[in-house]
């Protein structure tokens, strides 16, 4: 290839990216990521420490959100907007990652989930059928390692706003099982054996019901308002 050819091949390749490269920062139109589903599936990977998403009646696999391993429990905020993938007692920094599940429950609009926010806890718990704990409507979480409940002042995981944590004490690290009734907070402590009663307002121990060895599970009877520990042979 002759010198004058190359010359005129480079300087057409120059024009060409040139060409390209403004139209690149020119106007994109914008797509609306969104679309309806009837439900969303989250699906943890204890080995990997993935979240598997899938939509719902159809099976598609929306994405596989990556978080630290070992999950060991998940569990929605209050109003499902949020789920919180927790890790403890197998690794030594037990990371709570906050996912903004992309998924309207009111109207069926879904997005591509995301992560929002992590944390460091300890020894996380205190979900059950599938939700996070409340205390007094506020979302909370057990930081059983430590012997304490970590309740989030506003509902807000996303974005750079600071989110207010509110802490309460228990009397050890253990496993906990929990119940709420009127301005009381119930907090069964299987090793301790034992129902520690706070007063929500205020923290403090009102009670302490003993005589419940091993205690492990709750349950409430809503027609009667009454709580029910499981002990080691009675209730």
């Amino acid at each position: 290839m002759s010198r004058g050819h190359l010359a005129l091949l480079l300087s057409g390749l120059t024009l060409f990216c040139v060409a390209e490269t403004s139209s690149a920062h020119g106007p994109v139109e914008r797509v609306p990521a969104v679309w309806q589903q009837q439900a969303r599936l989250f699906v943890p990977d204890a080995a990997t420490g993935e979240v598997v998403v899938v939509d719902l009646p159809e099976g598609n696999i929306v994405t596989r959100i990556s978080t630290p391993p070992f999950v060991m429990s998940v569990g929605f905020s209050k109003d499902g907007q949020y789920l919180f993938a927790m890790r403890g007692k197998s690794t030594d920094r037990d990371w709570v990652t906050v996912i903004h599940t992309g998924f309207d429950t009111t109207t069926g609009a879904a997005r591509v989930p995301r992560v929002v926010r992590t944390f460091l806890g300890s020894a996380t718990g205190g979900e059950h059928d599938g939700y996070l704990p409340t205390v007094g409507g506020k979302n909370a979480v057990f930081m059983e390692g430590t012997g304490e409940i970590h309740v989030f002042e506003n509902d807000q995981f996303d974005g750079l706003h600071e989110v207010k944590v509110r802490r309460y004490k228990l009397p050890a690290p253990d496993h906990t099982f929990y119940l709420e009734a009127g301005d009381k907070l119930y907090i069964g402590m299987l090793a301790k054996g034992y129902v520690q009663v706070l007063n929500r307002e205020s923290g403090k121990q009102v009670a302490r019901i003993p005589g419940c060895p091993v205690l492990h599970g709750m349950a409430r009877d809503e027609f009667t308002h009454r709580l029910f520990y499981a002990c080691q042979g009675n209730v």
